[in-house]
């Protein structure tokens, strides 16, 4: 239904994006493959996200710099995200450990 078609528009503005860019290592082409990430998450292709979502892990470091962004404390969430959706407990808990620990560095200590 609706998320086929807007994964279809999605990945075609993924591919204007690349070509505009010349990579995937930009903003407007991370955004986009956050949006497809999300929408195979919520349509039950949780490996798919998953590939997304770490790939853009990268991307964010490659971009930004550094591992410790906020981007990547939000990356890790939807990554531990897809890892529950595929019933790898361990796994989501390191990526929500990962997140906090990069939170705690961009913004300061828990309180």
């Amino acid at each position: 239904g609706n998320a086929k078609v807007a994964l279809a528009h999605f990945e075609e503005l993924l591919s204007i994006d690349e070509a505009t860019h010349g990579t995937r290592a930009h903003a407007d082409t991370a955004s986009t493959m956050r949006s497809i990430a999300d929408i195979h998450l919520q349509q039950g292709n949780p490996a798919k996200a998953l590939e997304l979502y770490q790939e853009l892990l990268g991307i964010a470091e490659q971009v930004q710099g550094t591992s410790e962004s906020q981007d990547a404390a939000m990356l890790c969430l939807n990554v531990a995200q897809a890892q529950l959706a595929m019933g790898s407990t361990q796994a989501a808990i390191k990526s929500v450990t990962n997140s906090v620990a990069i939170a705690t560095q961009v913004c300061g200590t828990r309180q």
